[in-house]
Order: C-alpha cells, then sequence, then structure tokens
C-alpha cells in the first residue's frame, strides 16, 4: 500500500520539476525490510535514476510539499539503471539484487548515515542524550523512533544550548536530523533576548481552572522532585547561587497570586524580593532520623507556601555528612510549573551538578507574551471556528458505576494510588514498532485500550475523559516556548465513541481519529472557557487521562515526590485519574481513584483488563504486515475512510 501510494504521488511531479531536482524519468519505490532490526521494522525506501546533480536533502524538503510525513521516504539509493521485465514493469528481484548505492552515503539495510557537519554532529548528539539511545542516523525520522512532543521541546531546547537555532516546532516540520541542519541557523550569543521581566501578567485558561476548582486551599497544591547522588564538588555556595541565577532567568518562579473583589491576578516579583533557597544541615544528626527530618521539613515548606507573598518556588540543600547521600529537593506550587517546565528547570540544576558551573541559555517567550498570544486567540474567530465542537464535547455526562454513593468534588485525604509499570519489551513496542500498523502514537494507542475497557465497564458506547497536553503549541514560529518555565498545560474535555462490537484494527483507527480531531491541541476550550463568556457549562469528566511522554534521561538520579504534595481537602473534581509516564524505558502508570466511590476489587480488576488489552493491542499491531492510513494522516485532503480505502486499492504499480 504504502510503496503504491508513494509512486503514484512522486510520479505526479511534472517533468520540468523531476529535471529541477535531478530525477530522471523512471522510479521505483518499495517498502523494505531491515534485517539487522529484530522487530523487522519496515521503512520506505526509494531507488532513482539520476544524474549527478541530484541531492538527496533537495529531494526531502521538495516531497515535504507534496507528500504526508508518514510517506516521505528514509533512504534513496542511486542506481545506473531500473531493471524491467519484458512487459515494461519493474522486475522487482532484480532491483533488489543490484548492489545500490546511497546518494550521499552508505544506508543499505538500515546502517547508520554519519554526520557531515558540525551542526548535524551536534543534533546527533542530542537527540542521542534526549532520546537514549544510539546510533542515531541523520535521516532518521524523529517520531519514528520514539520522539513524541514534548521531546521535540527538549531538542530545540538543547539546541540552542549548543547554538544551533531552531524555531518553535519545527522539529514538526523537518523531521530528520540532515532535514533540521538545513534550515538552522548557528547562534553563537548566549545573552539573553529578553529583559527581566516584573510586574501584573494575564492568567493563563489552565490557571483560571485552578482558581475556579480549588477553594479549600489554594495554596497548598505542590509538585516536587528530590536529586540525588550528588558528587562531593556540589556545596551550598554554589546552589544558592544556581538557585538565584534560575529564579532571575525564569520569571514564573518569581510569581506571586492576589484576589481582589473575588478576581485572582498575577504578579512577577523582582529577583531580589524572593526566598527559594534553603540549607538544612543534619550533619550531626543520627543517619537513621535524616529521612524523617526531612519529611518533616518538606511538609513545613510545602504548608508555609502563600500565593500572596510569592516565593513559590523552592530549592532545599540537605547537607548529611559523610556516611549518607546529600540530597536538594526541588518544590514548587503547581501554578508555576509544569512537567515541560520541571524537565528545563531539572536539566539547569544538573548541569552545574555535572560541571560545577552555571551555564545561562537564552531566553524564550516570556509568561507575559504568552498570555497576551491566548488574548488574541479570545478576540480572533476562534468562537466561530471551535465553539460548536467544544459544546458537544461536553453534552454527554459520564454514569460510572460507583460502589458506594458518593458525589464530587472529593477529598485528597480520600484516595488512594495504584501504580504498576509495564516491561520494557512491551514499553519499546509501544513506544515504537507497534505504531507502524496505523500511523498511530503511543498516546494513540493507549487511549484505545483506556477507552475500550471503560466503556466495557460502563456498558456504554461513550466516555467523557479529561485531557491534558502540554499546551505549548501556536500557530506562530517567533512564540517559542522551549526555555520557557510555567503552567501552560491544556486541559480539555474530549467525548469517545466506541462501538464494543468492532474488532481491534478498528477500534484503533477510531480513537486516533476521534483524538486527531481536537483542535490545535486542545488549546481553544481553555480559551473560549475561561478568557471569553463562549461557553458557560462546566465540564464534567469524571476520568483524567494525562500520558506525560518520556522522562529525559539525564535526569535517572531524579525522583517524583508524591506524599504530601497537596491539602489533604483539596478538592477532586474527578472520581479516577490515570497519570502515564516512561521513566527508564519502562512505562509506568498512576492510577488515583477515590476510595469513598470505589472499593479497591474494582479499580484493581479494571487495572488488570487495561493489561491485558493493552498488550492484545501491541500484539494486533506487530502482527500486521502492510500499513492502515487513516484521513488525518493526509490533512490537507479531504477524505473519509471509505474513500481513502478505495483510493489506495485503486492504486496500481
Amino acid at each position: 500500500m504504502t510503496e503504491e501510494t508513494l509512486k503514484y504521488k512522486i510520479k505526479l511531479l511534472s517533468e520540468n520539476e523531476r529535471k529541477l531536482l535531478g530525477i530522471k524519468i523512471n522510479d521505483f519505490v518499495q517498502k523494505e525490510a531491515n534485517d539487522n532490526n529484530s522487530e523487522n521494522k519496515k521503512k520506505i525506501v526509494t531507488y532513482l535514476e539520476v544524474d549527478s546533480t541530484f541531492n538527496t536533502d533537495q529531494l526531502i524538503a521538495y516531497l515535504k510539499n507534496k507528500l504526508p510525513d508518514y510517506m516521505i521516504p528514509s533512504s534513496f539509493f542511486k542506481v545506473e539503471k531500473i531493471p524491467l521485465l519484458p512487459n515494461g514493469k519493474v522486475d522487482n528481484k532484480a532491483l533488489l539484487k543490484m548492489k545500490l548505492k546511497n546518494t550521499d552515503a552508505e544506508t543499505n539495510n538500515g546502517s547508520i548515515v554519519k554526520p557531515t557537519t558540525e551542526t548535524e554532529e551536534k543534533l546527533v548528539k542530542i537527540w542521542e542524550e534526549v532520546l537514549d539511545f544510539s546510533p542515531i542516523s541523520t535521516h532518521d525520522n524523529f517520531f519514528e523512533i520514539g520522539g513524541d512532543s514534548i521531546l521535540s521541546i527538549q531538542i530545540i531546547s538543547k539546541a540552542r544550548k549548543a547554538g544551533i537555532e531552531l524555531k518553535a516546532n519545527q522539529i514538526f516540520e523537518n523531521q530528520t536530523i540532515a532535514e533540521l541542519s538545513l534550515f538552522s541557523k548557528n547562534n553563537d550569543s548566549k545573552t539573553l533576548d529578553e529583559s527581566i521581566l516584573e510586574g501584573e501578567v494575564s492568567l493563563n485558561p489552565i490557571q483560571h481552572w485552578f482558581f475556579n476548582s480549588y477553594k479549600t486551599a489554594p495554596h497548598f497544591w505542590n509538585q516536587g522532585f528530590t536529586i540525588k547522588n550528588l558528587p562531593e564538588h556540589i556545596n551550598k555556595d554554589l546552589l544558592q547561587n544556581t538557585t538565584e541565577h534560575i529564579i532571575k532567568k525564569h520569571d514564573a518562579l518569581r510569581l506571586s497570586f492576589n484576589q481582589k473583589s473575588n478576581i485572582w491576578k498575577g504578579n512577577v516579583r523582582e529577583p531580589n524580593q524572593i526566598d527559594a533557597f534553603s540549607f538544612i544541615d543534619l550533619s550531626h544528626e543520627p543517619a537513621d532520623n535524616h529521612q524523617s527530618i526531612i519529611e518533616t521539613t518538606l511538609m513545613k515548606v510545602n504548608q508555609s507556601m502563600r500565593l500572596e507573598d510569592g516565593s513559590l518556588f523552592k530549592c532545599i540543600y540537605f547537607e548529611t555528612g559523610q556516611f549518607s547521600n546529600n540530597r536538594v529537593v526541588l518544590l514548587a506550587h503547581h501554578l508555576v510549573v509544569d512537567f515541560v517546565s520541571w524537565q528545563i528547570i531539572i536539566n539547569d540544576y544538573n548541569t552545574v551538578i555535572s560541571s560545577g558551573s552555571f551555564e545561562s541559555t537564552r531566553k524564550t517567550a516570556s509568561i507575559k507574551r504568552w498570555s497576551e498570544y491566548l488574548l488574541e486567540k479570545a478576540d480572533s474567530n476562534l468562537n466561530a471556528t471551535e465553539f460548536d465542537y467544544w459544546n458537544k464535547q461536553i453534552s454527554n455526562k459520564n454514569a460510572l458505576p460507583l460502589d458506594y454513593e458518593c458525589e464530587l468534588p472529593v477529598s485528597e485525604k480520600d484516595t488512594t494510588l495504584l501504580s504498576f509499570s509495564v516491561d520494557k519489551t512491551t514499553t519499546n513496542n509501544l513506544h515504537n514498532t507497534a505504531n507502524e500498523a496505523y500511523s498511530t502514537k503511543i498516546v494513540e494507542l493507549l487511549l484505545t485500550a483506556l477507552v475500550d475497557v471503560i466503556t466495557n465497564w460502563t456498558k456504554t458506547e461513550s466516555i467523557l475523559l479529561g485531557l491534558e497536553g502540554h499546551g505549548r503549541d501556536t500557530e506562530h514560529s517567533n512564540i517559542d516556548l522551549s526555555n520557557t518555565v510555567g503552567w501552560f498545560t491544556a486541559f480539555y474535555p474530549k467525548l469517545f465513541k466506541l462501538e464494543p462490537q468492532l474488532d481491534m484494527g478498528s477500534k484503533i483507527v477510531k480513537i486516533k481519529e476521534q483524538f486527531r480531531s481536537v483542535p490545535n491541541g486542545g488549546i481553544g476550550y481553555g480559551i473560549l472557557r475561561y478568557l471569553t463568556s463562549s461557553i458557560e457549562k462546566k465540564e464534567s469528566p469524571e476520568i483524567i487521562f494525562n500520558f506525560l511522554g518520556k522522562q529525559n534521561s539525564d535526569n535517572n538520579s531524579v525522583e517524583v515526590i508524591s506524599k504530601n504534595v497537596r491539602h489533604p481537602l483539596s478538592e477532586r473534581h474527578y472520581f479516577l485519574e490515570i497519570n502515564a509516564l516512561i521513566i527508564d524505558d519502562q512505562l509506568q502508570f498512576n492510577w488515583t481513584y477515590s476510595n469513598m466511590a470505589f472499593k479497591d476489587e474494582t479499580i484493581e480488576l479494571l487495572v488488570s483488563n487495561f493489561n491485558r488489552t493493552l498488550k492484545e493491542l501491541v500484539e494486533h499491531c506487530l502482527g500486521r504486515d502492510t500499513i492502515k492510513y487513516t484521513p488525518s494522516d493526509f490533512e490537507d485532503i479531504n477524505l473519509d475512510q471509505d474513500d481513502l480505502d478505495s483510493l489506495l486499492n485503486d492504486i496500481d504499480l
């Protein structure tokens, strides 16, 4: 299917276009198995009769305007003559036996195309660090080798730190290192491109959502990480200086919030008004007492945060002496950070921990610029283009089969956490190989398994989920948030429909298409709900799902703090919250549920069914030998699934 479609599309190029690209009339495309890959992963490769002016990168850049990303070949091979059968068709067997020479480098059977420029060398190193494997070819597609939108932000941030200027979202446009290097610019300047922000800033939609949802103890809703295994050169002065640099660079960490006439407003304070660093000397305490003292200290810090005072980010250095490991604890109110922000902050500290010095990276767009952009969107035609879509999402309400009579909201203290991990093989398949079958992303496979299990449990054909995106999507490439700290999360309701009688493949396609129908990563819902008066009806998803992506491999010595970071009486407006994250090559799930609504065995059975369904889904995907394309793979073509299937089936080699 793929090779036929691609050949058909390439033949749409005019003869003049081919001449400009150095391509002669004969061409042939096919899928070739990678014999060196134990999963027998298949890639699209192209065999071409070309002249001496042929340039692979030029062809790739050109084809990106003609073909969807899934159909861009991963390898191009130059041959002297395309072998033909007597009837004029391509002799496939003869072609495969020929000695193929790649235009730029040997890539036959999946061998690595090595970098040829300094920029490519830097990008290869960065990709290998972020994706946590090597070697990586300059022609590897970022999203086909495990990349996702959150990791792409880290790529751009690290590239800028290395002096390579990339635009926001550029990896979505140029998905290989070879392409990125063509469109990148060297930026040797490490100076900040924005002055330090101070003064009032508008709340963004997720901050409005927070203040609308959490009335009991809004000051106590924090997140935290512990950094262990600190080297000997780390000391109090170094960490204090680092914290001061970080506070100065990241404006959101200087935010305070004040309520006037029942309206909350944000204000960015001056750096010298922020008290962020604390030093706790435990060297004279018995080692057996360290953990309890640390937990007591952290509880006091969490409880003492006040929104109106600012200083909502804390770095606490515990010096434990020679018989125990020193540690750094980072705490922050959720109003000033999100998952991507934590990656930025932790990377800043890790740089200091590994090198012993702080290296300031250039600032990206400010939180004020982002809030201004959202207000601009609110004043645009967003209401006309997205109102009907979002209104349909909240038209239905769930009716979960509760074990006990219970009403929302429930309290934080009345929840139970059930955690489990997926084995590394299944995780790797979910993140990579399994997605080939239906051109999916891992989040779409996870959602398929989840919606399937939930609808079977509720005995309905639809379920309303609360979903979260990283919220940093923008149509304006000049708004770059790759190194900006703040809370940008896009929270939105999404109604999924799934008929139980469908086969596994049809379920995957159905959920994939419904998930991809969400406009602009879900940002519009929050804008319409909180920055305009268009949507007044409150969403009511009783289940929340969030896939956080893959934690950066730099953070192997970092642990999430999950205890005592929220007030016990803090409200929960949902019965079940599911968070997924890949850490150390294993997919980890946290199912947090109200024990006032469900028995333990109910959720345990749900989790068991989810695990079984997820593995069945992976096995199904791995068992397919062809790719099933769907309309969302061809965004510029208005086709439904039947029309697309008919078109692809009619294409003849």
